[in-house]
């Protein structure tokens, strides 16, 4: 039976045709990754245009349907290894490859017009498809290594069919087709069967071509993977991946089940909630508020529970990411609680008397300034004590600092316990205290007769008894000064009469007649 090997070329050209789109779809998910593909699809597009030539032979100028049609056809050859190099990122020059177009070109030219041969011709094209069928097995096969080799190895076996294919139609050229017109298409059963074949291998190819990009997809894929691995695991603070709509994590790191004291099993699958991870509802409530304002939060404190129901402090920063279409909340955690502890510990101590703990001049002067704001919005009154030691002096000169550093720490503990929560106590210079109390005088004296009488009880250092007393004064607020260099000059002063009059005694502002002979301690400007 006589095939006609024109529907060969048919169903050619419509597989080459599909086979194209594949290519040019691959090319266009993966042209930021991979270089090639792109001459690849060039190469089918030439192989495709080439054979839809060849089926219009008859129709068409001879030029165009015989020596432009083969061209094209090992031209897209070349175009495809081309792109087979630079996807295994293999740099060759390709002049040589063009003159043998060139050459190859001429010699189809020269068998259409000067000796007009389809046999000549046949062997020509084979016996190009078999030198470049050979570049498409050693780049793919022979000169890669073992796990390159398994990514190419359909595009190998598939120009290993090519090579054969065209061994077989030198063969056919030379023993079949002598008799063939120049310009006729060879028919037969052989024929048709090469090609057919050849059609199963352009499939091959373009399979082959599929998984090779695939392969790489996914070794880069798990590359990726371990890199990020890695890095989420290896990161030296907490990231947790957990579901925006009900706060189940989806993934944690090490570092944020050590921050729980919880295994992976035991995060994984379980919302925050359940973690009992927030330091109460209303915390958790503020952070969901601010990421559903925001779709973000940057280097928030939070207060946290680890899982034995220990407070830490973490400073959280949270993205809401898309992941396959679901909101998710990529969060990190910095545990941060012993440097607030610290920055509380140096603010306090910026703040503080480090002898007695009490507050220092700058930090008592702040807090006289915001009580008088507050009394003077409600019309309340405000008393601020001067004390000094009567007697001290002697203490450090007979039994030297450590001694009196001791008598101070119990002087304060006296008056602490004496003021209770309803005053504030400052330490200002070396015996001298200041007391600020938010009520009026009448109270603000029976106050300063308690501490007069607490201090003047002897003090245990050591087993050595040691006697001291006080002078109090006492300015009240808006009376006495409406603002604080005015208060506290006057409450010195009242404390100065004191001083004068012997000491160990309490003193109002305005109850002993003025003296002018007070400002000899010298008036101090701000007072704090």
């Amino acid at each position: 039976m006589n095939l006609d090997f024109r529907t060969v070329v048919l169903g050619g050209v419509i597989l080459f045709c599909v086979c194209t789109l594949l290519v040019g779809s691959l090319w266009r998910q993966t042209r930021s990754r991979f270089d090639g593909l792109g001459h690849s699809f060039v190469g089918f597009m030439l192989i495709s245009t080439g054979l839809g030539l060849m089926f219009l032979r008859g129709s068409i100028c001879p030029f165009i349907s015989v020596v432009v049609v083969n061209g094209l056809l090992v031209l897209g050859i070349i175009a495809g290894l081309v792109g087979l190099e630079r996807f295994l990122e293999i740099r060759r020059s390709h002049r040589s490859d063009l003159v043998i177009w060139a050459l190859f070109v001429s010699l189809i030219a020269y068998f259409a017009y000067v000796d007009p041969s389809t046999p000549k011709r046949i062997i020509c094209f084979s016996v190009a498809l078999v030198y470049f069928s050979w570049r498409y097995i050693k780049t793919s096969i022979i000169e890669v290594d073992s796990s390159t080799r398994r990514t190419t190895l359909g595009v190998g076996v598939a120009f290993t069919g090519f090579l054969i294919l065209g061994l077989l139609r030198i063969g056919a050229a030379f023993f079949l087709y002598r008799d063939l017109h120049s310009l006729e298409l060879p028919s037969g059963t052989l024929e048709v069967f090469l090609g057919y074949s050849q059609h199963a291998l352009v499939v091959l190819w373009a399979y082959g071509l599929t998984l090779m990009v695939n392969s790489r997809l996914m070794a880069e894929l798990d590359r990726e993977r371990v890199k990020f691995s890695s890095i989420f695991n290896g990161a030296p603070h907490a990231i947790a991946l957990t579901r925006q709509s009900d706060g189940m994590v989806i993934d944690s790191n090490w570092e944020f089940s050590r921050l729980l004291e919880l295994e992976d099993r035991q995060i994984v699958g379980r919302s925050t909630v359940d973690l009992g991870f927030w330091g109460s509802s209303e915390e958790r409530s503020r952070i969901i508020d601010g990421i559903k304002s925001n779709g973000s939060i940057k280097a928030v404190d939070v207060r946290l529970k680890r899982s034995n129901g220990d407070d830490m402090i973490g400073s959280l920063f949270v993205d809401l990411v898309p992941v396959n279409g679901e909101g998710v909340l990529l969060s990190t955690i910095m545990d941060v609680t012993e440097q607030r502890k610290m920055e509380l510990q140096i603010a306090k101590m910026a703040r503080t008397d480090p002898l007695t703990g009490l507050l220092n001049r700058a930090a008592f002067s702040d807090e006289v300034d915001r009580a008088m704001e507050e009394a003077s919005s409600k019309g309340e009154k405000l008393s601020l004590m001067f004390l000094d030691l009567d007697g001290f002096k002697p203490v450090n000169d007979d039994f030297g600092h450590a001694v009196g550093d001791v008598v101070l720490r119990q002087v304060t503990e006296r008056m602490a316990e004496t003021v209770g929560s309803e005053g504030t106590l400052g330490r200002i210079g070396g015996d001298e205290f200041v007391v600020l109390l938010p009520f009026g005088e009448k109270r603000a004296e029976s106050v300063g007769e308690e501490i007069r009488l607490a201090l003047e009880r002897p003090f245990d250092v050591g087993g050595r008894s040691i006697g001291i007393s006080c002078s109090v004064g006492i300015a009240v607020y808006p009376d006495h000064g409406k603002d604080e260099i005015e208060l506290a000059k006057n409450a010195d002063h009242a404390m100065y009469m004191v001083k004068k009059a012997g000491g160990n005694g309490v003193e109002v502002f305005g109850q002993t007649a003025f003296d002018g002979d007070w400002r000899r301690k010298g008036e101090r400007g701000r007072w704090f």
